[in-house]
């Protein structure tokens, strides 16, 4: 193997390895998380089937672990798809890997459960939330 073929080797393995590494980065959530919310909102009664699972979310969350707690959120509504408070954490952990979308749909689908409920200080606090993740985006842009 000649000199300049072996350089032109080393040249592409070196591309595809830092183009290996973007993808990841971006595949894991913009590879960055900034904290915009600290504490996940806590809901007292609760199903006994579903206590067991939201209170573990509500511990990932203040461990930092927000794709975990995301994760253990969307197992509280797959068994209780009207809690209001899991797709208010799950948006809220979301919103802190910087996958605003997500976190927005979740927060308007929280919006819809406490509007029903007719529960104003939980509306109000995810018009808060909704308000942090726009001023990051504008600060962003």
């Amino acid at each position: 193997m000649e000199l300049s073929q072996l350089v032109g080797l080393s040249v592409l393995v070196a591309v595809l390895g830092v183009g290996l590494a973007v993808m990841l980065w971006a595949y894991e959530g913009a590879g960055s998380q900034v904290v915009l919310f600290e504490s996940p909102v806590e809901r007292r009664k609760l199903a006994d089937d579903v206590a067991p699972v939201f209170h573990r979310g509500c511990e990932e969350f203040r461990a930092g672990d927000y794709r975990k707690a995301a994760n253990t959120f969307a197992g509280c509504l797959a068994s209780n798809p009207n809690l209001a408070e899991a797709y208010h954490n799950r948006g809220l952990a979301l919103a802190n890997l910087r996958q605003d979308d997500d976190a927005v749909e979740d927060l308007l689908l929280a919006c819809d459960r406490y509007g029903k409920e007719d529960r104003k200080s939980d509306l109000e606090a995810v018009k808060q939330a909704l308000a942090a993740i726009k001023a990051r985006k504008d600060e962003n842009s």
